[in-house]
C-alpha cells in the first residue's frame, strides 16, 4: 500500500470503496482511482478462497468501505498521517459476512 499513500495524499477526506473481486476502487467525490492495494486486496482475497477450497461463485460480493481522513503534520513538520476506518462485507446466498479494522498511516514524501 505503500506506493498509493502518494494517491491517496492528493484526494479529499471521503469515503473509498473497493470492489474486492473486481480489484476496483472509488473515491466517493473523485470516482474510479487507480491504486495497486486493491488489486493486491482482491489476489489475496482470491487465493485465500482457493486456499480454503471456497468456490468463487460462491461469493456474491466483497466489499471494502474505507473512511479516509487525512490529519496534515504540526507545523514545520513533513508527511500526512491517514486515519483509516474500514468495513469488509462479503455476501453469499447463505449470509453476509463483516468485519471492521480502524488504524493510522504515515507518508514523508520523498525530499
Amino acid at each position: 500500500m505503500q506506493s498509493d499513500l502518494e494517491t491517496f495524499a492528493s484526494l479529499p477526506d471521503g469515503a473509498l470503496t473497493v470492489d474486492v473481486l473486481a480489484g476496483t476502487c472509488v473515491h466517493d467525490s473523485r470516482g474510479a482511482i487507480e491504486t495497486y492495494i486493491a488489486g493486491e486486496i482482491s489476489a489475496w482475497f482470491k487465493h485465500q478462497l482457493d486456499e480454503r477450497g471456497i468456490p468463487l461463485t460462491d461469493i456474491n460480493s466483497a466489499m471494502l468501505f474505507v473512511d479516509l481522513v487525512r490529519i496534515p503534520p504540526p507545523k514545520k513538520k513533513r508527511g500526512i498521517t491517514f486515519d483509516w476506518r474500514g468495513r469488509g462485507v462479503i455476501q453469499t446466498d447463505a449470509r453476509e459476512y463483516s468485519s471492521e479494522l480502524a488504524e493510522s498511516h504515515t507518508w514523508i514524501p520523498a525530499s
